[in-house]
């Protein structure tokens, strides 16, 4: 038998745990299908005409430092193998600013808008370039430093402000107060920080994937290289290679790339798969991006995550999404080449606005989890996991049945099928006995969850009983004790788990049979159902307890008055129960007999008569 079970999952964890629509994770799972559907609504590529608000980012913002100091690479369009990418040059690149870099845009009809007349004196409150239009990906002009006390003209209804030089700023980067003193960590002290630390590699032990990370860094980073310049090398070339799209994907094939072994943590397994398939497509939502920056920084040396959470979202409030957080001596610094991505479509260069800003300097943008450290603590460097074992006991009554298991894979499944073994175990007694399950994790990584359940069944009917679960526990062991109602054949089913997605999933067969001598009545009742009218209109049940098991019986009628025998046309058995329906004439006394057979070949025989009535 199969069983389908709703496993508790943490989320993110996915982590995955993981939904782009909720506030503390980035993935999806359609349990219809067993997929699950990654998907970032507030960023998604494919929404370019709506404006974004500033508390995601300003869509004129640049971040303050000098152009990149590695060449973005110029294939743009990935393919299945590792795309091309220009070598980063030695020298640092001629840097110019987001004015004139602007790309060219082929003659398009602008868009129209509307201005109201006012006269208002307000603050700049992000780092942002003015616009020459009033709408989003128009022209920039003179960049605007935070803290500047701008004059405005007039209010559009494309929500910008127009100025006193004529030209525009958008709402969202204004305010009547002035800014606080404190900015965000300047990109200067952010790289002399930087490239004062030793950077310390770290592989993901999938031979695909660092096979794979190994060719992208040969092209992109040199020896000469500074840390700086190898991690803006990093964020360039997903930004570059990377377009947003797809996000579904079967948990199976997450597992199953993570090969013969499990990593200690579920959230080193999503990060190895997500980095893999937008590095070898192209292709992927936020969740992806996100691992891939996690994976190629940590491949040079940073002590990179990501994490899950909230963002700002275009039409207000906040969408689920994933970013990236990296450690510089005792500061934490965020970047998010996804939404970056975002902007470079948007404005032609990318900004790095979203790239080295102090956590939580711009705190309307993200929303980070409860536990700030909560996917921090579930890095377990990419390393496996000690096999999962299970050592199983079943008890009924006086029998025992002991089994072991043991599992190195990953193979934890939200939705999951339990395996059906040939183990077994048969008490025979006149008293219906006591069940025990104990379950005893061996090996494996906390915390550990536990389940146990009992199916009755009955001739193809299942009938649960209970199912108890211990979850997320440090304890290595769960037992329980049930008292079965009656005798006859259950499915006990147990699993473990550990937190490194494996599961011993297993479920064994128990009989319970009754060594009493077999008793039995024969019971009338007259047919009203619909349903059963065309066999019969009269039913006639046979009860039966004992028996040593499995019961066969022979029915029959014998109508007295004329002397003749009535096959019942239908007979139901279930459980000590055997129902035969009779078309029986009004006024006749008739006579039902059961010859039942016990497992033991004794033959028994019973009977009662029954007139019926119209």
């Amino acid at each position: 038998m199969k069983k389908l079970k709703i496993c508790s999952v943490i989320i993110a964890a996915c982590l995955l745990t993981t939904a782009c629509n909720t506030n503390d994770g980035a993935s999806s799972y359609t349990s219809a299908d067993g997929n699950y559907e990654v998907t970032s609504s507030s960023v998604q590529k494919a929404d370019l005409t709506t404006p974004l608000p500033a508390t995601i980012a300003p869509e004129t913002s640049v971040f303050e430092t000098a152009a990149p100091d590695t060449t973005i690479p110029e294939t743009t369009v990935p393919d299945t193998t590792v795309p091309e990418t220009t070598t980063p040059e030695t020298t640092t690149p001629k840097t110019t600013s987001p004015e004139t870099t602007v790309p060219e845009t082929t003659a398009v009809e602008e868009p129209k808008w509307n201005e109201e007349s006012i006269n208002d004196s307000l603050y700049v409150t992000v780092d942002c370039y003015e616009r020459l239009s009033a709408y989003i990906g128009a022209p920039a002009g003179s960049l605007l430093k935070r803290g500047s006390k701008i004059t405005v003209t007039a209010t559009t209804d494309t929500d910008y402000y127009k100025m006193e030089n004529g030209r525009y700023i958008h709402k969202d980067y204004t305010s009547k107060t002035k800014p606080s003193e404190s900015v965000p960590t300047s990109s200067g002290s952010f790289e002399t920080e930087i490239n004062k630390i030793t950077l310390k590699p770290v592989r993901t032990n999938n031979k695909t994937l660092d096979s794979l990370v190994d060719k992208i860094l040969a092209k992109i980073i040199t020896d000469d290289m500074t840390n700086s310049q190898k991690l803006k090398a990093a964020y360039d070339y997903i930004i570059a290679n990377s377009t947003y799209g797809g996000g579904f994907y079967m948990y199976g094939d997450m597992t199953a790339f993570s090969g013969d072994n499990a990593y200690l943590s579920e959230y080193d397994m999503e990060t190895v798969y997500f980095a893999h398939e937008i590095l070898s497509s192209g292709v992927g939502v936020c969740d992806y991006y996100a691992s891939a920056f996690t994976v190629l920084t940590r491949a040079i040396g940073f002590e990179s995550y990501s994490t899950s959470g909230g963002v700002a979202y275009s039409g207000g409030g906040y969408t689920g999404h994933r970013w990236n957080n990296i450690k510089v001596g005792d500061t934490w610094y965020e970047f998010d080449a996804q939404i970056e991505d975002k902007y470079n479509e948007l404005n032609g260069y990318t900004s790095y606005f979203f790239y080295g800003k102090a956590r939580k300097s711009n705190p309307d943008l993200y929303i980070y989890p409860e536990s700030e450290n909560l996917y921090i603590e579930q890095y377990k460097g990419f390393k496996f996991a000690d096999p999962l074992k299970g050592d199983i006991t079943i008890t009924v009554g006086t029998q025992k049945l002991n089994l072991k298991y043991e599992q190195k894979a990953a193979n934890f499944d939200f939705w999951s099928s339990a395996d059906s073994t040939e183990e077994y175990i048969e008490y025979e007694n006149a008293k219906v006995p006591e069940l025990t399950v104990t379950l005893n994790a061996k090996s494996g990584t906390a915390p550990y969850r536990f389940e146990i359940y009992v199916v009755r069944t009955d001739h193809g009917q299942y009938e649960y009983l209970f199912d108890e679960s211990k979850q997320k526990t440090n304890e290595k062991s769960m037992s329980y004790k049930y008292q079965l109602p009656d005798f006859g054949e259950y499915i006990v089913g147990f699993a473990i788990k550990d937190s490194s997605a494996r599961e011993i999933y297993k479920e064994a067969t128990v009989c319970v049979t009754d060594i009493s001598s077999l008793k039995g009545e024969i019971t009338f009742k007259k047919e009203t159902r619909a349903e059963y009218l065309p066999y019969g209109n009269v039913s006639a049940t046979f009860t039966y307890t004992g028996g040593s098991g499995t019961v066969n019986t022979d029915t029959y009628a014998y109508a007295t008055k004329n002397n003749e025998y009535l096959i019942s046309n239908c007979i139901e058995h279930s459980q000590n129960k055997v129902e035969n329906w009779y078309n029986f004439t009004a006024g006749e006394e008739y006579e039902v007999f059961v010859v039942a057979t016990d497992s033991k070949g004794e033959e028994h025989i019973f009977s009662k008569k029954y007139t019926y009535s119209s």
